[in-house]
């Protein structure tokens, strides 16, 4: 609707019944994102994926301030970190790093590279 509403021949008000099949490439389907907004979503995705995963612990604990019963992932002298693999289609595998921060804070690194040897970038920080 939005696309509609912002198409110069719309705003115009000269157009006919096939102003929808004329301009549907510009109105349709969904438009590529810029790299960024990309890393944005698939983060997003990822810390999705951990918070669906780890709420059941949350509720199942009997006090909230335990540190025994947090289910937090803290370890000493330790990065909290867990990689992620999200798969977009039939051929394209995303890898991702999650950190664990405390217990609502994360970080999300993407990999530069497909061995994992360089430091990975941060695309989402103190999610």
């Amino acid at each position: 609707m939005k696309r509609v509403l912002l198409n110069e021949t719309f705003k115009t008000g000269v157009f006919d019944t096939s102003f929808i099949q004329q301009n549907e490439k510009e109105l349709l389907g969904d438009k590529p994102l810029a790299k960024e907004a990309e890393n944005q979503r698939l983060a997003s995705i990822a810390l999705a994926n951990i918070w669906f995963e780890n709420e059941k612990n949350r509720f199942r604990r009997p006090s909230p301030i335990d540190p025994w019963q947090t289910f937090d992932n803290f370890r000493i002298n330790h990065k909290a970190r867990r990689e992620i693999q999200l798969q977009e289609g039939e051929n394209k595998v995303h890898k991702l790093k999650v950190e664990y921060l405390s217990e609502n804070k994360f970080n999300v690194y993407i990999d530069k590279d497909k061995h994992g040897l360089e430091e990975p970038d941060c695309i989402l920080h103190n999610a």
